[in-house]
């Protein structure tokens, strides 16, 4: 590195591909390989279409599509409708997911029985669901975010993916850990205990099952709950920008690298621009962005 003055700072930007995201806006009428769709009762369908991803359900069965999620300490987001309601249902509403392992998951139902959001989580085989006071409607859109940090899980909905509303604050339960199984469900389904609707990844239906409802997921997107650029001088900061406003500021620099933390953020929007300032304040560089950045990355400062 060189020495400060004259000379200055040349910094070139990169994401590091430590820091890539998982989405899935369900655009392209078909479904990427990395899914897999499952479900338990003839009859039941799955398909990208219409810009979405729809499922057809029996009530109290299970359809789903699953795929690996394998990073801690993420934000999970995606915009979930019951479409069309024959009979209401709860426990397998269409629903965000975060499967952990085996009897341990948590989730974010839309309760059409009872019009509501519901959060219902696994804990080492044992079911808590605890209704919200939020209010859904048949047919309109909610986009659901789930917030995991080394101690907590955090839920929210929103009606506009900008403004969140805070449902639930969980502590993390020890046996909440993700590793190379660890999936996220868009769908319907449960599981309990091996006593219990024992198959796993939510594969259960109930003893009978009912009429069909209509559910669509889309714009599924996981993001890192922390932004990180590494590589900054000790006491650098770095911001984030979208259209002009300031979105937030990082902590500063401490051994090569600034961290702004998302999970206090409730609007985790896309960003266009980082602007990179020193320990003294003075702006170093502005990094514009062709695409929108959702955060949650991990980018690298090449000084040279």
């Amino acid at each position: 590195m060189p020495i400060k003055g004259a000379l200055g700072y040349a910094l070139s930007f990169r994401r590091d591909v430590d820091g890539g995201i998982l989405s899935d806006n369900f655009d392209d009428e078909s479904l990427d390989p990395a899914w897999t769709y499952e479900e338990g009762v003839a009859g039941n369908s799955g398909a990208e279409q219409n810009d979405r991803y729809e499922i057809v359900a029996a009530a109290e069965s299970y359809a789903h599509i699953q795929r690996l999620m394998t990073t801690d300490n993420v934000v999970i987001i995606a915009k979930v409708q019951c479409a069309v309601k024959n009979q209401g249902v709860a426990s397998w509403a269409g629903a965000l997911g975060i499967w952990f392992n085996a009897y341990d998951w948590y989730a974010l139902k839309l309760n059409t029985g009872g019009l509501v959001i519901v959060r219902e989580y696994d804990a080492n085989g044992t079911v808590t669901a605890t209704n919200s006071t939020f209010s859904i409607a048949i047919g309109t859109w909610y986009w659901l975010k789930i917030v995991i940090t080394s101690t907590q899980v955090l839920a929210y909905v929103s009606t506009s993916g900008i403004t969140w509303t805070l449902l639930f604050t969980d502590t993390r339960a020890a046996t909440w850990t993700i590793n190379a199984s660890t999936l996220v469900i868009l769908g319907t389904g449960t599981e309990v205990s091996a006593a219990s609707y024992p198959n796993l990844d939510w594969d259960n239906n109930y003893t009978s099952t009912g009429l069909n409802n209509t559910w669509y997921f889309d714009d599924l997107i996981v993001m890192r709950s922390e932004d990180i650029i590494a590589g900054l001088p000790d006491n650098w900061y770095f911001e984030v920008w979208t259209g002009g406003v300031l979105k937030a500021t990082s902590q500063l620099s401490q051994y090569g690298q600034a961290i702004l933390y998302l999970t206090s953020l409730e609007n985790i929007l896309p960003f266009d621009q980082i602007l990179i300032y020193d320990e003294n304040n003075v702006l170093i560089q502005t990094i514009t962005n062709t695409a929108d950045v959702w955060g949650g990355d991990k980018y690298e400062m090449d000084v040279e």
